[in-house]
């Protein structure tokens, strides 16, 4: 491996392990996957709070209609009270 120095048989051994037990990288692949799992922890972050997000405007809007709900109820009792008399 030309980039690291590496002799071809390293190579081979580093890259063998297919149970994830070994991650190996050259120096530059190692400092872009560096970034790129910050990325991704930053997105998983973000993405937790625009799921938590969503979870509270829906509760609210659930709130929101029961209550619409009940106004409804009460104003069409309302009308069959006016309606009866």
């Amino acid at each position: 491996m030309a980039c690291e120095e590496l002799k071809d048989e390293e190579y081979i051994v580093l890259t063998r392990h297919t149970k994830a037990r070994i991650h190996w990288y050259c120096k530059t692949c190692n400092e872009g996957s560096l970034e790129m799992l910050q990325m991704v922890r930053s997105l998983q972050n973000k993405i937790s709070r625009v799921e938590s997000d969503i979870d509270t405007l829906g509760k609210d809007n659930r709130g929101r209609m029961t209550q619409n709900e009940c106004q409804m109820d009460k104003m069409n009792t309302e009308a069959e009270v006016d309606r009866d008399l």
